[in-house]
């Protein structure tokens, strides 16, 4: 299932049964309308009290920031470097397994390089791309996409396959702005385009355990299902509206799932996270506010 973030009003935490994803809920971040703090945001309320109508994920209401001063940067001003951008934004490449890149690509490139930055800083310029932390040469896979692939995506049966050596980080990579360029006998740039990632992200990030808020005798533990995010935060605020946070706790990841343990006193306070991630359409690093997306109520649900 995939959750779409647009308005809603702000939600509760409480204690119940607990709920778990049997699929991948996948967390797409709207085009960043940029703000400094969350104080906008309604907020998910840690309370015992317990909504059946919010059983299951519902959309989200978030605002983002940009944290990364880097955008993308075109080292000339020509046609070919808007149309490189271009591209970019529209990432037409999918980075389908863990082992095979698919794009659509003509055959007149002479290689083909995979590029990441952790800050989002990458540059393209006729002669190659610039900015990457991570350089990655792909090969033409001969037999083209496998058959698991294609029943998963049809739409992209006739693209080529690249191989990604197995030496390669994939998770670190993910959390990165990613690029994929082709070059030219000349050693000039062919093409280049973004990835799209939610193949990648199922074949492994797929969870079946805990998501949002779970109570026990003596805390209250926050899951979130984030595995592109850099960094994620819950600021957790006395009311539901206005006031600085009383505390923004750090959450820990393990295999793409963020999680915190935190005091039995935070039920009845309210929350909302701090999410740090790649946006591919400002393509640069952004902070993000969000309501937690497995909440199962809203602040205004039991006024």
């Amino acid at each position: 299932m995939s959750l779409y973030l647009s308005a809603s009003p702000f939600s509760l935490l409480f204690a119940s049964s607990s709920s778990s994803s049997k699929s991948n809920c996948h967390l797409h971040l709207p085009p960043p309308r940029h703000a400094t703090c969350p104080s906008f945001l309604q907020r998910r309320r840690f309370t015992s009290k317990s909504n059946p109508s919010f059983s299951s994920p519902e959309t989200l209401h978030s605002r983002c920031s940009a944290s990364s001063s880097m955008p993308l940067e075109l080292s000339s001003a020509s046609s070919q470097g808007d149309e490189f951008r271009d591209s970019l934004l529209y990432s037409k490449s999918y980075w389908v397994s863990e082992s095979i890149i698919a794009w659509n690509v003509d055959d007149s490139y002479a290689s083909c390089f995979l590029y990441a930055s952790q800050t989002a800083a990458l540059s393209v310029a006729q002669d190659g791309i610039r900015g990457e932390d991570v350089r990655i040469e792909l090969q033409e896979h001969c037999c083209g996409l496998p058959a698991n692939v294609i029943e998963k995506f049809p739409h992209i049966q006739d693209y080529k396959a690249f191989k990604v050596p197995p030496v390669s980080d994939v998770k670190s990579l993910l959390k990165c702005q990613l690029v994929v360029a082709t070059f030219n006998s000349d050693g000039k740039v062919g093409n280049a385009t973004g990835l799209q990632l939610p193949g990648i992200l199922d074949v492994l990030f797929s969870y079946d355990g805990p998501l949002g808020a779970h109570y026990a005798e003596e805390a209250v533990s926050l899951y979130l299902w984030a595995p592109t995010s850099q960094a994620v935060c819950a600021c957790i605020y006395k009311d539901p509206l206005g006031g600085n946070p009383l505390e923004i706790i750090q959450l820990e990841e393990i295999d793409g799932v963020w999680s915190v343990k935190g005091p039995k006193s935070w039920e009845g306070c309210y929350y909302v996270y701090e999410v740090s991630v790649y946006h591919p359409s400002t393509l640069q690093i952004e902070k993000c506010y969000a309501n937690d997306p497995y909440a199962r109520g809203y602040a205004g649900c039991f006024s």
